[in-house]
């Protein structure tokens, strides 16, 4: 009887060992999910910042553009004005040595 007793508990005790090693082998796979899912959201944050940078970045740039650009619409305006007042005044010009030429000849002839 003793070695009925003695064997039953042997095996009870390989199976408690069977189950703990099952149950560490759980707790291992489960921590290595769990790393790798820390890491993943990680990667995730990062590439989440940068793309958050470049986009703020990119709506810097695209502000000094516009002003760049509003700033070249006026320039460019002012550059148009300008040109028609110069050419005003050069259709002034010849109209005046027009009138002079005209008036040398007059004095002349």
């Amino acid at each position: 009887m003793s070695d009925i007793v003695y064997n039953e508990i042997v095996r009870l005790e390989a199976e408690k060992l069977l189950r703990e090693a099952s149950m560490e082998e759980i707790r291992n796979e489960f921590l290595e999910r769990r790393y790798k899912k820390v890491k993943t959201y990680e990667e995730y944050l990062k590439e989440k910042a940068a793309m958050d940078c470049q986009r703020q970045l990119l709506l810097r740039l695209k502000e000094k553009v516009d002003g760049v650009s509003e700033r070249l619409a006026s320039e460019r305006s002012v550059y148009v004005a300008k040109q028609c007042n110069l050419q005003e005044f050069l259709s002034e010009l010849q109209l005046k040595q027009g009138r002079m030429l005209d008036t040398i000849s007059i004095l002349e002839s």
